[in-house]
């Protein structure tokens, strides 16, 4: 199917008396779009008149002749809808419209959060009753997020909309739909209540649901009923002549910058805390519109081909005694897939890194343990995931997370020597179940092993500090608690800064995909002390994250904080990780500006995604390092290649305070 754009104006195809009247919202004011069909030329194609500043494009007619598609495309800043329409007639088998973008039909625009209130609504005569007969139908098969409109078996019109937040259904009570007649049937969700109307006037049940409506997956089904998984099941037996969506949109964009709204509560009821007083995001320029660094320089650390391994993530730097030394996740298959390993490279000029060594081998054969075969239904791997360098006194120590399919085992140790080799791998601890073993043999922090212990412990303190703490718990769940969130869920990728006035702000990603960030203040760096922790308005995409804090109080978020709405639980969406951005505030508390680090606008893989899955676009994963006045991040871009930028912190302008 092509896809195509609708600007202005509108389009009227004539066919019969038949109308199908569609109302897409781009704004708080509806922008309406009209259409009908007209029957098929000698070619079989339905050929439409347009009106100045619309292009349709036309399909082939399918089926009976009184079945018609038309495709009608609408891009908005580069984003917008792209669906088919049709309508259903007596004996029709319905339509439905499968595309990649339900914004409109979903009332979920792009920069909005979605419908606050719904109505649909549609003329029809039945021919027969005595079953269930579909007007409009659009949900997720699983969760039931969407909306229905429908005569129930009885001739009741039922509606029916569900939110992440709910559901609410309701029906016309004892006015019912006779054979041979036109009504006029509507569904109402407004202030939260939803309610219906035949011919104008209200009647039957009404029922609440909070919330808002999201985007749904599910196709738009008119006049059938969609069982989810390409199933037509029952059509409708009568004739459509209109059918109608509204929607007002909660939140609208200016200009085309969008920026997720700072609403007081979050879809689950949580108070947000204000944390974020950047200017809003334009997705329609360059680097989402924020300022480009200046004075940045970039640097390739590893640029793999496939048979080098192309999944390349989780990178760390650090410099010690003259050298900075880098490590990364590397895996020929994919994202923490059996078989992964750690690569290293160790250099004294940061513009030039040497050819990748092997730091920690593959702890066991590379296959894809994310997809049980017929041979092998649970066949079970093992993998590395690089965590953090560990400096202690002179000695440097790399630390990496031995795990299993779906599972933290244990963290293993190298030291770096003083002639540039590495040493024997140990356990930092052994609290870990020695039947799993890994290909290579390691030692365990034992009571019995000194000085193994003694190293051991030392490196578990340090690695418990703000400054080295792990973004999971790697093997280390029995000392390291991973945070919760006021709604009672786990977070992930923590980081710890200090803020002006000596308190800690813990930030952490919210898996769940609201695209915020969460925080928590406590008196402590510890991080087993921090209450549960608070939704703010810092838009994640989500991502990792780490902050670093300045000698003056100044704090520097690195990561990718974009997001163009919040909650949108019911679709869970990873936006693109790119620009890579440093967000700075001057208390610890508020985050007042936001530049970009580096932005590299759609860049695309050596190695096709198909071949390695588990890779989003964009800098991402990063962790920072501050030498002499300089900034220094270490990345993934496009979970592919690993890279360093480093910029002096003069350029950042650090002399900005609260506006």
């Amino acid at each position: 199917m092509r896809s195509h754009e609708t600007r202005s104006g509108s389009g009227v195809w004539t066919w019969g008396n038949l109308l199908l009247l569609m109302v897409g919202t781009l704004s708080a004011q509806e922008a309406s779009i009209h259409w009908e069909f007209a029957p098929p030329d000698a070619t079989g194609a339905v050929r439409p008149q347009v009106s100045t500043g619309q292009r349709l494009v036309a399909i082939p007619a399918k089926g009976r002749l009184h079945r018609r598609e038309a495709v009608l495309g609408w891009d908005k800043a580069g984003g917008g809808l792209h669906f088919a329409n049709g309508i259903a007639a007596q004996n029709d088998e319905g339509v439905f419209l499968r595309v990649a973008d339900h914004h409109a039909l979903t009332g979920h625009n792009r920069g909005n959060q979605g419908f606050s209130s719904l109505r649909l609504s549609a003329r029809v005569r039945l021919d027969s009753v005595g079953r269930t007969q579909s007007l409009l139908r659009k949900t997720e098969f699983a969760s039931e997020v969407g909306y229905l409109l429908c005569i129930s078996s009885n001739g009741q019109v039922r509606f029916a909309v569900g939110t992440w937040a709910g559901r609410a259904s309701v029906h016309s009570g004892d006015v019912r739909l006779a054979t041979g007649r036109w009504y006029d049937v509507t569904g109402v969700w407004e202030n939260g209540k939803a309610s219906v109307l035949v011919d104008g006037k209200p009647c039957g049940s009404t029922a609440s649901v909070s919330g808002m409506l999201g985007q749904t997956s599910g196709p738009l089904a008119i006049g059938a009923l969609d069982r989810g998984r390409g199933s037509t099941g029952q059509f409708l037996d009568g004739t459509l002549q209109a059918v109608r969506i509204q929607g007002v949109a909660s939140k609208t964009p200016a200009g085309g910058q969008t920026m997720a709204k700072n609403a007081d509560t979050t879809a689950w009821g949580s108070p947000v805390r204000r944390m974020w007083a950047c200017p809003p995001h334009d997705w329609g320029r360059p680097a989402l519109g924020m300022p480009i660094l200046k004075g940045v320089c970039h640097a390739p650390i590893f640029e793999p081909e496939y048979q080098d391994g192309a999944y390349n993530h989780h990178p760390e730097i650090i410099h010690h005694h003259g050298r900075f030394h880098a490590m990364w996740s590397n895996n020929r298959i994919g994202e923490d897939r059996a078989g992964q390993r750690i690569l290293y490279s160790t250099t004294n000029d940061p513009t030039h890194w040497p050819t990748a060594r092997l730091l920690f081998p593959e702890p066991g054969p590379f296959f894809d343990d994310r997809k049980p075969t017929k041979e092998q239904p649970g066949r079970r791997g093992f993998y590395m995931t690089a965590m953090k360098f560990l400096p202690l006194g002179k000695q440097l120590f790399a630390v990496a997370s031995f795990d299993g399919t779906g599972e933290h085992l244990v963290p293993l140790v190298r030291q770096l020597h003083a002639d540039g080799s590495w040493g024997e791998v140990f356990a930092l601890h052994s609290d870990y179940d020695r039947t799993r073993k890994a290909d290579f043999p390691f030692a365990f922090a034992d009571p019995t092993e000194e000085p193994l212990r003694t190293t051991a412990a030392q490196l578990l303190k340090l690695y418990l500090t703000p400054e080295f703490l792990p973004s999971w718990d790697f093997g280390i769940g029995h000392l390291l608690r991973r945070p919760k969130s006021v709604e009672g869920t786990t977070l992930c990728e923590w980081t710890i800064h200090r803020t002006r006035d000596g308190k800690h702000v813990m930030l952490a990603r919210d898996p769940r995909m609201s695209h915020r960030m969460y925080a928590a203040i406590s008196d402590s760096a510890d991080p087993n002390s921090f209450p549960a922790l608070q939704p703010t308005d810092i838009p994640d995409t989500p991502s990792k994250a780490v902050t670093l804090n300045l000698a003056d109080g100044t704090v520097l978020l690195i990561g990718n904080q974009l997001a163009k709405e919040f909650d949108s639980v019911d679709k869970p969406t990873h936006y693109d990780r790119d620009p890579l951005t440093v967000s700075i505030s001057t208390d610890g508390y508020r985050f007042q500006r936001q530049l970009a680090l580096r932005w590299e606008g759609g860049r695309r893989w050596r190695t096709e995604r198909r071949k390695v899955p588990g890779r989003g676009q964009g800098c991402q994963y990063p962790a920072a390092m501050l030498k002499d006045g300089t900034l220094y991040v270490i990345y993934s871009i496009g979970k592919e290649d690993i890279a360093l930028s480093w910029v002096p912190l003069h350029h950042l302008n650090l002399r900005t305070r609260e506006r």
